[in-house]
């Protein structure tokens, strides 16, 4: 039974009787006037979800509006996910451009038939014998064998290398120690660019001993110029960093127009970019060598696909790398615009890798079977005045087996495998015309 005087009798509110209600223990709300009533009503009709308006709300309308919204972004997501997968999926299937895994450097290649019989014109980290013999009266003499670029070699007393420097790579029993020094002493040396006016001096100090008669001295000096063993050694790597001859898929289609051509009609194709990478690895140099590339399509090949770039990085290949462009000539072939720099670092037979990228743009040549690119590689190291010079032969690189230089002799191998072949059988008659080449 409704209270009166708290609801005009035509509306439809309704309230539900609690057994608080029944007992009596509701606390009721006094009578209103009509006019009240009525302001009071306009209120109630305009309240939010939520309020307690003692109004039946219309919850399944406001449950479905909820639903459509949660529906109609989960769909928006959906979407947005559905478009990243598929740039990606697109770039890493057959155009990446970076490394998906860590690359595999090759494996440095010693030097043979070199020889060792020139200590004078040492190569990097053999060992050399250097003696002296003192003759008679003297029969127990002191030797005291260092290394200088000092040109004073007594007064005023001069700096004395070791093998925390840029020249020696072991310093042999007795260095720089007269009270050990021996009349041999066997050292191997690191490389650097001999310099004729400032040298790099051996000096074997020699004073009678505390039997001889006399206890003066003397003083010998050779000049150490190095023979460089600089080498490099190359290998083809897959996409996932592994050594691999077998590169990427040839590249998705990028576009395919139907021209009516004059009265010729002809579909336009551009077969898209594939990237090819390699690794190098440099032995033996002293802070910087200056690589230059040559890439060989086949020398039969007479198809449109061309070499647009040619790059190579310190670092591991992936997004965030800084790739060294390269600048071609037809003298030099691709010559890297910035030399390779390990900083005042002597790097020796273990090696310093770069990986190195190949844009090949395969503009109409469909790639229907596989294509074999051969990348080569050769370095010169720097002169005296920083500079690179490709003619100065006695900088460039050598070759493993006879010490020598030859030119772009560091090489790998890699293909492009095919894309498919479209062959007609049903309804016969010819496709229409590519303009493939």
């Amino acid at each position: 039974m409704r209270p009166a005087g708290i609801f005009a009798s035509n509306t439809n509110l309704c309230i539900t009787k609690t057994n608080a209600y029944e007992k009596g223990k509701l606390k009721r709300t006094p009578p209103l006037s009509a006019a009240r009533t009525n302001k009071f009503f306009n209120k109630t009709k305009n309240v939010h979800h939520g309020q307690n308006t003692n109004k039946h709300f219309e919850f399944f309308k406001q449950f479905d509006y909820k639903q459509l919204k949660l529906t109609k972004m989960k769909k928006q997501i959906l979407i947005l996910l559905m478009a990243i997968f598929a740039i990606s999926y697109s770039t890493s299937a057959f155009g990446q451009d970076v490394l998906t895994g860590e690359a595999v450097c090759p494996t440095v290649t010693a030097l043979a038939g070199c020889g060792d019989t020139d200590p004078l014109h040492p190569q990097y980290g053999i060992l050399y014998d250097y003696t002296v013999t003192v003759p008679a009266p003297f029969t127990d003499p002191t030797f005291n064998w260092f290394v200088t670029t000092d040109k004073q070699f007594i007064n005023p007393a001069p700096t004395i290398e070791d093998a925390t420097g840029d020249y020696i790579l072991t310093e042999g029993i007795g260095y720089n120690d007269p009270s050990t020094g021996l009349a041999t002493i066997e050292m191997s040396w690191k490389y650097w660019v001999h310099d004729p006016e400032n040298p790099v001096f051996l000096v074997i100090y020699v004073t009678g001993g505390t039997t001889d008669a006399c206890q003066n001295d003397n003083i010998q000096v050779y000049i150490i110029e190095p023979r460089h063993s600089f080498t490099l050694d190359m290998q083809s790597i897959a996409l996932d960093g592994t050594a691999s001859s077998t590169g990427p898929c040839a590249a998705d289609v990028t576009s395919a127009e139907w021209n009516y051509n004059g009265g010729s009609p002809i579909v336009n194709m551009d077969y898209g970019v594939n990237y090819l990478f390699f690794t190098v690895i440099a032995a033996n140099f002293h802070q910087t060598w200056l690589p230059r590339f040559d890439v060989d399509l086949g020398a039969t090949y007479a198809g449109s696909r061309t070499v647009t770039a040619v790059e190579y990085t310190t670092g591991d290949g992936s997004s965030t790398s800084t790739w060294v462009p390269s600048t071609y000539n037809a003298t030099n072939g691709w010559v890297a615009n910035t030399a390779v720099d390990v900083g005042d670092n002597t790097i020796g037979i273990g090696g310093h890798c770069i990986i190195v990228r190949v844009t090949v743009d395969n503009d109409r040549d469909p790639t229907l079977a596989a294509q074999t690119i051969t990348v080569s590689v050769d370095g010169n190291l720097a002169e005296t005045d920083g500079t690179f010079d490709f003619t100065n032969t006695a900088l460039a690189d050598l070759n493993q087996t006879n010490c020598t230089p030859q030119l772009f002799d560091d090489s790998a191998d890699q293909t492009i495998e095919p894309r498919p072949t479209i062959n007609n059988a049903t309804p016969g008659g010819a496709f229409e015309t590519k303009d493939d080449l």
